[in-house]
């Protein structure tokens, strides 16, 4: 899932995207990649979390990202799940300016309906869910996308 998010990213947001261990199988720490954005070089810290079922991204999850995010020096974030968002880890993610004590701290939350637009954005063509189920499947039993679903509609 690292892989297709890295691969998802570097062609959508044109940058570099790298995995934050030199070691992709050794603890991150609670960061998985790191994309440098051509802005002046911001680095953004990237956490990726594959579900195999439809459940909500914990507040707690968010705040341990984030916490990860300050530890290590990172100012953006960026939190990608293919499940979804809970009400409250949503609202710390809009509320995260006033929370950080003064540093400017952002956090943007990447549902699997948005993940799922930004592949279709860099792969150039619309998938129908037979086509995205049936290439899932190759890699997994469970697809673990839900296309169409509207994260903050739950």
């Amino acid at each position: 899932m690292e892989a297709l998010v890295q691969s998802i990213f570097r062609d959508f947001y044109n940058c570099d995207v790298e995995y934050y261990s030199s070691d992709t199988y050794a603890a991150d720490g609670g960061i998985d990649l790191v994309a440098i954005l051509s802005e002046g070089g911001l680095r953004a810290a990237i956490q990726v979390k594959r579900r195999a079922k439809d459940i909500a991204e914990s507040v707690i999850c968010i705040r341990e990202f984030v916490g990860a995010m300050v530890m290590e020096g990172f100012q953006k974030g960026l939190y990608v799940t293919t499940g979804r968002f809970s009400k409250p880890a949503r609202e710390m993610s809009v509320r995260l300016g006033e929370l950080a004590c003064g540093r400017q701290l952002s956090l943007e939350l990447v549902g699997s309906a948005h993940l799922y637009d930004l592949l279709v954005a860099t792969a150039g063509c619309p998938f129908d869910d037979e086509f995205w189920n049936q290439a899932i499947e190759q890699y997994q039993e469970t697809p673990f996308f839900v296309a169409g679903t509207d994260d903050k509609a739950k």
